[in-house]
């Protein structure tokens, strides 16, 4: 795969805009998944988890990465000015050469070192509890929905503790949970007759999404691998047992 078409796929299916796109599949197969919402009152709603589950937090990526880089410049020039080579700075920061390299493809919310990816990552677990909070708690719809939310949490909040030790594909993980949620929806529920092709689309697009991952070389395969049982198995468990 180029790394032009493995870019497209690692944004447009970014891990903070996955729970929107499943949950606005999911009516588009089976609207009676956000009963007793209609119409209208459900985009109204849709728009509400876009929101909450993915400008919010993109914002604050982007806040972090522009603070990162502003401190990093602000290094820069305080090294140049004791005349230390611009070679020697950046072989000393290793993150910020592998930024630039990664920003020069385009990728602007990615963080590509694990040890820098502790901190957004619990930032973003604490908007995911604080969403899940007010969908599940506050504005309840029903089961079904609470569950989808109660289980990216889980995951958001898993995979920053493994974070901590180990590095993890999020998009695997995400969008294994989007199949995992939809095949464990599609044996409890009624749904539309080519449901089965449904299936297979998010199954095609995890794929090729986890190896655009690999492609751009952001994860090892081990890391796809863990993304996708760790995502699969707990979007799975969330309909079984909802």
């Amino acid at each position: 795969m180029n790394s032009r078409l493995a870019l497209i796929f690692s944004t447009v299916f970014h891990p903070l805009l996955v729970p929107g796109l499943l949950i606005w599949s999911l009516y588009l197969m089976s609207p009676m998944i956000v009963t007793p919402l209609t119409g209208e009152s459900f985009y109204v709603y849709l728009k509400v988890v876009f929101l909450m589950t993915g400008l919010f937090p993109l914002i604050l990526l982007l806040l972090l990465r522009i603070t990162y880089i502003v401190s990093m410049s602000r290094l820069f020039f305080h090294k140049v000015v004791k005349n230390q080579s611009v070679t020697s700075f950046l072989l000393q920061n290793k993150p910020l050469l592998f930024y630039l390299k990664k920003n020069r493809k385009g990728e602007a919310f990615t963080i590509p070192e694990r040890n820098e990816r502790v901190f957004p990552f619990v930032m973003i677990s604490i908007i995911y509890m604080m969403s899940t909070y007010l969908f599940v708690y506050r504005f309840s719809i029903n089961s079904v929905l609470n569950s989808i939310f109660i289980a990216m949490t889980i995951l958001v909040v898993v995979v920053t503790a493994i974070t901590s030790f180990f590095k993890i594909s999020v998009h695997s993980t995400t969008l294994s949970a989007a199949v995992g949620i939809a095949f464990g929806y599609g044996i409890y529920y009624p749904v539309a007759t080519n449901y089965f092709w449904y299936i297979v689309g998010l199954v095609v697009i995890c794929g090729v999404t986890s190896s655009a991952r690999l492609a751009l070389k952001s994860h090892k395969l081990s890391e796809v691998t863990l993304g996708l049982a760790l995502g699969y198995v707990t979007g799975f468990l969330a309909m079984v047992f909802h």
